[in-house]
């Protein structure tokens, strides 16, 4: 059930009136629009990836409703431009609404993370952003209605106050279906200059929900509504750097109404098992530094991981280099299209961060900061010594957990070191050298 703010109606001729309480029978289950308002002019749906095509084509069935027409891209073959000229797919991840009551524009983004679906299967999430060309109406799904109701009667003017009260798992409880609480906020504390900090966690695995995976943007979305404010992105790019990065990197401002504030949201450490982010609030509008991607400048990068990578991407073999403080690895993934993916790991005594290259033509084409897998987790562990078990045997061997491959290679004399990669597409999660050769 979607549950508009006031007790105006929606408005039944523009898309989130259309959306509001709609459902589409998938297979054997049934869907229900799981968005989050973001100003008037967007709007976030958040579904699963082998749903993606029914909840596409239904949109597109919206937009014929308000009398538009769903136009997809294609190539013009003379020019080389993308032009609008035909009719939108149901796979299209990008096409637009044209025309009509109410034109918009849809892109659709492949997560990385994703839940079990129920043959036993991995569906990853999928992120729909929708942007209007008219302003749409307010109305929230059930669950950030709650939110959105208890926050209006409630003091927030004590930012710390307010995190700490969202510690407890009987109000998470409340707003999940699930019956444990798979997100939560961990700690709030008072920095500089009056900010707010505080950290929270979700499961990697957490099935696909706007709440699961969204939830200190949900909350706080929800509160800047209740206190009669508006939200702006500060950066509209962040969805998509979501689905490049892994994890999501941005700020808000919620402005106008009786309590206007900025937040900003950043990763803050990744595993297999759980996604933790650390939220930053201060009361009013305060200019943010516009950080739109995960800066390599961020941990340990000195500037000569990229020498590290050139030299593995020529040579196809591990690397290795000490320059004081530093120790610096490089290894090679695979080829692909023509370049070569290296992952280069930098270490400082106990501090050590992975990173990403792609190499083209003997240059840097792309590079980012990996997410790495969280070592000590039982599982993983497990997995990962079967597969050296495997490869000492076999000569090479493989698993999966999750969205990770898990490779194992053995050389040496008698097959005596085992080199075991954890690979998330073409990045390097995790690295380990065994030399039983002694």
């Amino acid at each position: 059930m979607v549950q508009p703010v006031s007790s105006q109606p929606v408005q039944p001729e523009s898309f989130r009136g259309e959306i509001a309480g709609r459902k589409i029978r998938i297979l054997v289950t049934t869907y229900e629009y799981d968005f989050l308002p973001l100003g008037k002019y967007r709007t976030f749906i958040m579904t699963r990836e082998d749903w993606f095509p029914y909840v596409n084509a239904d949109i597109q069935g919206i937009c014929l409703s308000l009398g538009g027409k769903p136009l997809g891209k294609s190539k013009d073959p003379f020019t080389g431009k993308e032009v609008w000229n035909r009719d939108a797919k149901d796979y299209d991840r990008e096409w637009k609404c044209e025309g009509g009551k109410d034109p918009f524009t849809l892109r659709a983004y492949r997560g990385r993370m994703g839940g079990k679906t129920l043959s036993g299967g991995v569906s990853k999430d999928t992120y729909i952003v929708v942007d209007h060309q008219n302003p749409q109406p307010l109305v929230f799904t059930e669950e950030v209605g709650k939110l959105y109701t208890k926050y209006k009667s409630m003091d927030t003017s004590n930012w710390l106050k307010f995190f700490k009260s969202q510690d407890t798992d009987s109000m998470l409880k409340a707003f999940f279906t699930v019956a444990s609480s798979k997100a939560h906020w961990r700690r709030a504390e008072v920095i500089e200059d009056g900010t707010v900090k505080a950290l929270y966690a979700t499961e990697a695995t957490y099935f696909s929900s706007v709440m699961g995976r969204l939830l200190p943007v949900v909350h706080l979305v929800a509160l800047c509504y209740a206190k009669g404010g508006e939200i702006e992105e500060g950066n509209p790019n962040w969805v998509a750097e979501w689905e490049a990065q892994g994890a999501y990197k941005t700020y808000f401002y919620c402005k106008g109404g009786t309590q206007p504030f900025t937040f900003k949201v950043e990763p803050a450490g990744f595993s297999a098992d759980m996604i933790n982010y650390v939220v930053y609030i201060k009361e009013g509008v305060h200019k943010v530094a516009d950080e739109k991607t995960l800066p390599l400048s961020v941990g340990l990068k000195t500037g000569y991981e990229d020498t590290v990578a050139l030299t593995v991407a020529k040579t196809k073999t591990y690397y290795e280099e000490v320059r004081e403080p530093y120790k610096y690895q490089g290894i090679y993934i695979a080829s692909q299209g023509g370049c070569d993916y290296v992952g280069v790991i930098t270490t400082l005594g106990a501090k050590r961060d992975i990173y990403t290259y792609k190499v083209c033509n003997g240059t840097v084409a792309d590079r980012k900061a990996s997410v790495p897998l969280v070592r000590g987790n039982l599982e993983v562990e497990r997995i990962i010594r079967r597969v050296k078990e495997n490869a000492k045997t076999l000569g090479v061997a493989m698993s999966k957990y999750h969205n990770y491959v898990i490779v194992g290679r053995a050389f040496g004399a008698n097959l005596c070191k085992v080199e075991v990669k954890v690979l998330n597409g073409m990045e390097l999660a995790d690295w380990r050298l065994y030399d039983e050769c002694r």
